[in-house]
């Protein structure tokens, strides 16, 4: 009896054994459930826009077009779309049998209701050049143009102008879903489907509260639908699958975000099976050590986006005595940009600015200085910027030339130039500030050097940073040189005069020399191997997740 009871204990463990394993091989080979670890969460309550909803957004809403990978436009939401040969018109034929999360119809009314009540936030940089838009019938709509826009596409295949419900668009204070957002019968199928359930028990109970025209609620056409249950402020968000997506079935039933504020935590959490993806967007950035750790890993893959945009490391050329441009060389020579380099790691590539390496508009005559520290120190002796009381900073206008770097909460940058600027007699001090504060002291313009605003990669627009008239992240460099050739860029009617134009912009800004140097960095995604391939859209700014819905299986 014995023998047989210990006979049937060996077989019951090895069946449990196979058992588990077997499911162990189908978790990892065929996950219903994606997991993804964010640095934090960045929706927005009151305000749930492509804009305001960040990771999730490129899943929920989508766009008249997308880009493929020579970033030509691709059709979406339109099928197909005319050009006039004067730039100025474009007229979009939309796709017929889409439907949005709420069973009401995407047509050429929801898009012009988009681009009207969501003009000043969403829809800010296409509505700037927009005179009109104009529903020719239920299928057919026009954007009339103020003026030729070469890249307008490149704005349309945004996630942040993506299509939204527009019984979800609603004029503030909000106090939660109008009797506007009551569920419409929706697309034959759907009726009963969980996704749908969840989504209807969400926006009757959504308290929302914010001023102005806002979205409600995030109602788009993508292959997910938000879980309103599911969100847990600063701890977790997800998606369901949409499962009458007009482009089919999505992979994952479910994507789930957990937040996770550490960078090294969150590749602790890939390496130890508790996440399947992370690195991939802003909020989820990892260090290099991650990154080379996870490399050699054999069961994560590492993947590289691209990315036009730079941050500017800048010096105030409006504070004397660096309103002298042959003194701003004089910082640049100091600077030993292959040390930044290494420090930064493989993902970063430092530029002259203010574009990246692989944009389509960058300038390849712009160059970095070579690090110099006797050519630094020699110009300043000859401007008569000297020490003179031997203890190892330089006077200018008879004081100590002491100058402070505003720096965010990882300094790690700031701590090498201050070595640097050291070796020339310059003082530096970091200046540690909350963006918000941030902010607010690049836009007066009161700081001596800064880690400046992005140049928005996607859209590479470069009016805002280096034309008078840009706004609140203009550099206020008084050149009508310069200013005629942003508004010649600004009214071009082709790419090639864009081009020309954006070329002879970046030459004269790298001749004032108030850009020291730029830093472009790739975004990274980590994930499991087994999850299949995981594929970064052409750049970065459409929605780094916006691939997720369809990723192909090993």
């Amino acid at each position: 009896m014995k023998k047989i009871t210990v006979i049937t204990v060996i077989v019951l463990s090895v069946f449990f054994f196979i058992l588990a394993t077997q499911k162990k091989q189908t978790e990892e080979t065929d996950r219903d459930v994606l997991t993804i670890a964010t640095g934090r969460d960045a929706t927005r309550t009151g305000d749930y826009s492509p804009y305001g909803m960040w990771e999730p957004a490129a899943l929920i809403y989508e766009t008249l077009v997308n880009l493929d990978a020579a970033c030509n436009p691709v059709p979406c939401l339109a099928e197909s779309w005319t050009v006039s040969e004067d730039g100025k018109s474009y007229v979009f034929y939309l796709r017929k049998g889409v439907s949005f999360h709420d069973g009401t119809p995407f047509d050429a009314a929801a898009v012009r209701a988009n681009v009207e009540k969501l003009k000043s936030g969403n829809w800010s940089n296409v509505v700037r050049v927009l005179q009109s838009v104009n529903v020719i019938d239920a299928h057919t709509v026009e954007l009339v143009l103020k003026r030729p826009h070469p890249t307008l596409f490149t704005l349309l295949a945004s996630s942040t102008n993506a299509i939204v419900a527009p019984a979800s668009i609603k004029a503030g204070p909000s106090t939660g879903p109008s009797p506007a957002m009551k569920m419409p019968r929706p697309k034959a199928g759907s009726e009963n489907s969980p996704a749908m359930a969840m989504m209807k028990k969400s926006v009757a109970t959504d308290k929302s509260a914010s001023p102005g025209y806002v979205v409600a609620w995030p109602v788009g056409t993508g292959p997910y639908i938000w879980d309103g249950e599911r969100h847990l402020k600063n701890r977790c968000f997800s998606v369901v699958r949409n499962d009458v997506y007009w482009q089919g079935t999505p992979r994952f039933s479910r994507i789930d975000w957990q937040v996770v504020p550490d960078a090294a935590a969150r590749a602790i959490a890939l390496e130890s099976g508790k996440v399947d993806l992370t690195g991939e967007t802003p909020n989820s950035t990892l260090s290099a050590e991650n990154i080379k750790l996870l490399k050699n890993n054999e069961k994560i893959k590492v993947t590289m986006a691209d990315n036009w945009g730079t941050r500017l490391m800048i010096v105030n050329h409006t504070r004397p005595p660096f309103d002298d441009p042959q003194i701003r060389s004089a910082l640049k020579y100091a600077i030993d940009v292959k040390a930044i380099q290494k420090l930064l790691g493989d993902t970063v590539t430092i530029c002259p600015g203010p574009l990246g390496p692989t944009s389509p508009l960058t300038d390849p005559s712009l160059k970095l200085y070579d690090y110099d520290v006797q050519k630094a120190r020699a110009i300043l002796d000859a401007k008569n910027i000297i020490d003179t009381n031997g203890d190892g900073i330089r006077e200018y206008g008879g004081r100590e030339l002491h100058l402070s770097i505003l720096s965010g909460k990882v300094p790690t940058v700031s701590v090498l130039m201050r070595e640097f600027f050291r070796d020339i007699g310059i003082d530096l001090t970091i200046d540690q500030k909350e963006t918000g504060s941030t902010f607010q002291i690049l836009a007066q313009m009161q700081f001596d050097i800064a880690t400046h605003s992005n140049i928005p990669s996607f859209y590479l627009n470069l009016s805002q940073q280096f034309s008078n008239k840009g706004g609140r992240w203009s550099l206020h460099i008084d050149d009508p040189a310069l200013e005629d050739a942003i508004q010649k860029y600004n009214q071009s009617t082709d790419w090639n005069t864009y081009k020309a134009c954006s070329f002879e912009i970046q030459r004269r800004v790298h001749a004032k020399q108030i850009i020291l140097f730029a830093v472009n960095e790739q975004k990274v995604a980590a994930y499991r191997k087994d999850l299949g391939e995981f594929v970064f859209p052409p750049e970065e700014w459409v929605g780094a997740d916006q691939n997720l819905w369809n990723m192909k299986k090993i």
